[in-house]
């Protein structure tokens, strides 16, 4: 695959991504994460609280990854399948 297309695709990921990220299902799933967070960090001495940010990142790096590998494979096939259609 081209990756000045690929690159394209991408970069729309976050302009077709703002109504879900700025939608209320998705703003309270993600405060329930940062409340559990917080509250997690309550519960740990302090000095595991890097590791547990760190673990959190990392997690999220995953999470991130997955999203974008999805929204890049959904558009190319999606071109396919309407290729294929006509």
């Amino acid at each position: 695959m081209n990756t000045e297309l690929k690159n394209c695709i991408m970069d729309a990921f976050d302009p077709a991504m703002e109504t879900f990220i700025s939608s209320s299902g998705y703003r309270e799933l993600n405060q329930k994460v940062t409340d559990l967070f917080s509250e997690l960090c309550t519960l740990l001495p302090q000095e595991h609280h890097q590791k547990l940010n760190e673990l959190m990142n990392a997690r999220g790096d995953v999470e991130s990854a997955l999203a974008s590998e999805a929204y890049y494979r959904g558009v190319i096939n999606g071109i396919a399948l309407q290729t294929d259609i006509k």
